[in-house]
């Protein structure tokens, strides 16, 4: 996923073993990678320079991890670990894109999309993308037709997380069923 190389080694039983991790470091190479991954337009470490995201998900280590990708590519976020902590960053924080988490206890992802709905922020006005381990198509549907914009599976993928942010802002966003593997089919 990073692009780093894990490789083994051991002489045998009772000899040890080697193990060497990769991760490369420049940023021509990140983005040379990226950009063939064809994801459709090439993704820059400044991709979403200045961009407003905020975060939703219960558990610490997902919600540090995507908010490290996004800030990675330069956006501004915010993160928040339930709707009741979220509701308020939409007038301080301002966001232009919210992330949610759909399985989080108590109000849950589709809970968070209805009140911000209800809050008058439109799909237009402030687009969201659901993270969820469920990628049944029954799932995906339900996602989608709930107010979300674009669906992703966890964990996830990096290139479909920027590409995805980057659509939606754009404005060239038609509903997408999305996958760990990338975009899928137009709805």
């Amino acid at each position: 996923m990073h692009g780093g190389i894990i490789s083994a080694h051991s002489e045998g039983k009772d000899k040890g073993s080697t193990f060497v991790i990769k991760f490369p470091l420049a940023n021509d190479e990140r983005e040379n990678r990226e950009s063939a991954a064809g994801v459709g337009i090439p993704i820059r470490p400044d991709s979403l320079h200045g961009i407003r995201i905020l975060v939703v998900d219960d558990n610490d280590d997902a919600r540090v991890l995507t908010s490290r990708i996004l800030t990675d590519y330069a956006a501004v976020v915010s993160a928040a670990s339930s709707v009741a902590a979220a509701i308020p960053l939409l007038k301080s924080f301002v966001p232009r894109v919210v992330i949610a988490d759909i399985g989080m206890p108590g109000d849950d992802g589709f809970e968070l999309i209805r009140q911000i709905r209800g809050l008058g922020y439109d799909a237009d006005r402030l687009p969201a993308i659901a993270l969820t381990a469920f990628t049944r198509d029954e799932d995906q549907d339900r996602i989608l037709a709930s107010g979300f914009q674009v669906h992703l599976a966890k964990p996830v993928d990096p290139n479909s997380l920027i590409h995805a942010i980057a659509t939606l802002i754009s404005g060239r966003h038609r509903p997408e069923r999305v996958t760990s593997r990338g975009l899928g089919q137009p709805l």
